[in-house]
């Protein structure tokens, strides 16, 4: 199951922003490679596929970014990122009232969590 698409104002300007890295993103891949940097995954990939998720959560449709949808479609085909996708976490669906809930009964990592 998807994760909805957000409406209204906050929809606006997810759009706007997501549109605004694509089009840079389009003017820096390569013409001829399904990665982006050349053929080989590097740590751009990693960061461009939570572009790509935010594409999809605010409805932009990548049929104008040719570049963009063929780099996405190359790194989703990869089990690890395919896997690691913000709709197949566990927290998937939780709302506002729910996170904080959890995020007490788990134990801090690091001794700057436990401010919280």
């Amino acid at each position: 199951m998807q994760r909805p698409v957000l409406t209204g104002r906050h929809r606006l300007l997810g759009q706007y922003d997501v549109k605004l890295v694509l089009k840079q993103a389009t003017k820096q891949l390569f013409e001829h490679s399904n990665r982006c940097h050349d053929k080989t995954l590097s740590i751009g990939d990693l960061a461009f596929s939570s572009h790509l998720n935010g594409a999809a959560r605010f409805g932009v449709f990548l049929d104008i970014y040719p570049r963009v949808a063929k780099v996405g479609a190359s790194l989703m085909a990869i089990p690890e990122f395919a896997a690691a996708h913000p709709d197949l976490q566990l927290t998937r669906g939780l709302c506002a009232e729910t996170l904080p809930t959890l995020r007490a009964r788990t134990k801090p990592m690091y001794s700057w969590q436990s401010a919280r």
